[in-house]
């Protein structure tokens, strides 16, 4: 039986150590990029902890020119973090390693990466593709003689990883997902009915620091619908508890573990592959990133947009969606051309005016 959303469920719980608790309340992606810094401040680098602010100064000086400004500001974070669990004075917050700092953006910063968004069209292609690979794998799985043979085996594994990647993409695009959210849905959080609507209830989220849950509802969509894309997968699986989307292995069985955040990235860049469409530059954000240009042509309101999708300022928002700044008659490009326009930190100005959807 399914629980609903945010409810007790009735089932047996682990006891947990004091520690394990706090091991739990960090994110497991956090943890390991703290525990790599360190690892490379000490073991690769030869340095010793606890550290002066001097010594921080000159591992700075050193990496500027190496690592990205973003990954020794992870660094940096990790650094604190540990001098903070030890219990010690924080070199980090000095104002020697803070101009340091300072000095490394000025010298060294560069526009971020930005993953390529998903277009509606794109998403329409590779879903055609998977529908139709989930097809043909059936007719092949129906036409077959025996459930021990290969063919039947790897029809079966065709057919469900078609389903699962479906399901992934289009619960992923229409709620505009983050990786670690979409490897930690599990079936008992989620209530589902076909041609109406679904909700997914996640414990934490990367904006909801302090754990307290938050339910996410989607409507059934005529196309697209990311309702019936879950329903197939998790009837045609057999999952009645547990990680939503989880491996396949090469006989067709389901893993009864999830996906790692860290493999949705190549299974979307899979999926293109798959539909004959450029793979470059996607990765999860994508689904993020294409889902706030879509919703932002569709005429939603900027608050309308950060709302769903979760941003809390107007900062993180002008990251991702694209202004329609349009010249009209004097602009080179197409109409088409100009809607992909370059973005600004101005994105606020550009939605606000319209009209809540």
């Amino acid at each position: 039986m399914r629980a609903t959303p945010g409810t007790e469920i009735d089932a047996p719980r682990q006891r947990l150590t004091v520690e394990e608790l706090r091991e739990a309340a960090v994110s497991s992606n956090t943890a390991d990029a703290y525990k790599s810094a360190i690892r490379h401040y000490q073991i690769t680098c030869g340095r010793l902890l606890p550290a002066q602010p001097d010594e921080i100064c000159q591992y700075l000086a050193d990496h500027a020119h190496l690592l990205s400004v973003r990954t020794l500001e992870v660094r940096l974070a990790a650094l604190s973090k540990w001098h903070q669990v030890q219990g010690l004075p924080d070199p980090t917050r000095t104002v020697d390693v803070k101009h340091v700092m300072k000095g490394v953006r000025k010298k060294f910063m560069s526009p971020p990466k930005k993953a390529k968004p998903f277009k509606i069209e794109v998403i329409r292609k590779i879903v055609a593709h998977l529908d139709a690979e989930a097809l043909q794998a059936l007719c092949e799985i129906q036409h077959g003689e025996s459930r021990e043979t290969v063919q039947y085996r790897k029809a079966r594994r065709r057919q469900l990883k078609a389903l699962r990647d479906k399901a992934l993409l289009l619960v992923g695009f229409w709620r505009a997902f983050r990786s670690d959210e979409l490897s930690r849905l599990v079936v008992q959080n989620i209530t589902a009915v076909r041609g109406q609507d679904i909700e997914l209830y996640l414990t934490h989220s990367k904006t909801d620091r302090a754990a307290k849950g938050k339910a996410y509802h989607m409507v059934a969509l005529r196309e697209l619908c990311p309702v019936s894309a879950y329903l197939d997968w998790i009837e045609e699986s057999g999952i009645c508890e547990g990680p939503v989307f989880r491996k396949i292995h090469h006989w067709g069985a389901v893993a009864e573990d999830g996906i790692a955040s860290k493999s949705i990235g190549p299974v979307l860049r899979d999926m293109c592959e798959s539909a004959g469409i450029d793979s470059e530059s996607i990765s999860t954000h994508s689904m993020r990133h294409g889902f706030a240009n879509w919703a932002a042509k569709e005429n939603w309101s900027l608050p309308s947009i950060m709302s769903f999708v979760g941003w809390a300022s107007h900062r993180n928002a002008a990251g991702y969606i694209r202004d329609n700044h349009d010249f009209g008659s004097l602009s080179l490009n197409s109409p088409a051309d100009r809607i992909e326009g370059s973005h600004s930190s101005t994105v606020g100005q550009t939605y606000l005016a319209i009209p809540e959807r």
